[in-house]
């Protein structure tokens, strides 16, 4: 069965990619009207599910317009604060997320933290808490001061640049 109406070849193109314009939105809500949701969903190559939201909004709202993206949606980071963030790292390597997050005046949660360090390439590194041998006493006193200082920071927690 084909559409009661002649879509353009513009309108034909924005079939094709994932945001669909306002016209072919009403378009396929209308031809609901004379056809199947699965004739519809195949003539516009839209997800039957799709079409469904687009009937029920356009019964309730009369509308179909697409919402603007929230601020959650947006990335809250601005190059600036994500160099800030690198800098930190590179410069506190044992920071929790916590403490990044601080640095940051609290932009983002600390949850958050390890998404942008992830976007960033860096990795989570694992720190032994395991000593090593030493030939001397001084050196071994520096190792035991540090790993004591490295212990009390959870393992999920420490940060590393990957090389």
């Amino acid at each position: 069965m084909s559409l009661p109406t002649t879509l353009s070849l513009e309108l034909q193109t924005h079939i094709e990619k994932k945001q669909r314009p306002l016209e072919i939105r009403l378009s396929a809500v209308r031809a609901l009207k004379t056809m199947s949701y699965s004739e519809v969903s195949r003539t516009f190559k839209v997800p039957k599910s799709t079409l469904i939201d687009w009937h029920a909004k356009w019964q309730y709202e009369r509308d179909l317009t697409r919402k603007k993206p929230t601020a959650s949606s947006r990335a809250k980071l601005t190059e600036e604060d994500k160099q800030k963030l690198i800098d930190f790292v590179n410069e506190y390597p044992g920071a929790t997320n916590a403490q990044m997050t601080a640095h940051l005046e609290h932009k983002i949660k600390p949850r958050t933290v390890s998404d942008y360090l992830k976007k960033l390439k860096f990795t989570r590194k694992q720190f032994s808490d395991e000593q090593e041998t030493y030939s001397s006493e001084e050196s071994k006193e520096l190792v035991r001061t540090y790993c004591d200082i490295i212990r009390t920071i959870p393992s999920n927690r420490r940060v590393q640049q990957q090389g």
